[in-house]
């Protein structure tokens, strides 16, 4: 064995949407689709100063959060849906009061 840094790869981990086991491939896929559409929000002039929050599981994505307006809630579901892998968003988002 030649010498560094070992780190053990576990088959199943417990994050994703409301907690379900996943498996470590699907997990990768699932935040890299989770950042991508972070970065797309931070690069939309709309929506990039929004307090939302995004988990990816199996490519649904869920946003929740707050926003200012209805107009604001719907371009982030849209640029959401637009993101590559995403098959599905569901919208858990609030309007500020």
């Amino acid at each position: 064995m030649s010498p560094g840094v070992y780190v053990p790869l576990f088959a199943e981990c417990t994050f994703g949407l409301k907690g379900a086991p996943i498996s470590v491939g699907v997990g990768v896929d699932d935040g890299i689709v989770t950042a991508r559409v972070k970065a797309a929000f931070m690069n939309d002039p709309d929506i990039k100063s929004v307090d939302v929050a995004v988990v990816t599981r199996k490519g649904e994505v869920q946003i929740s959060g707050f926003v200012n307006d209805q107009k604001q809630m719907d371009r982030a579901v849209a640029v959401a849906r637009t993101v590559e892998n995403v098959t599905s968003v569901s919208n858990e988002m609030s309007i500020k009061k």
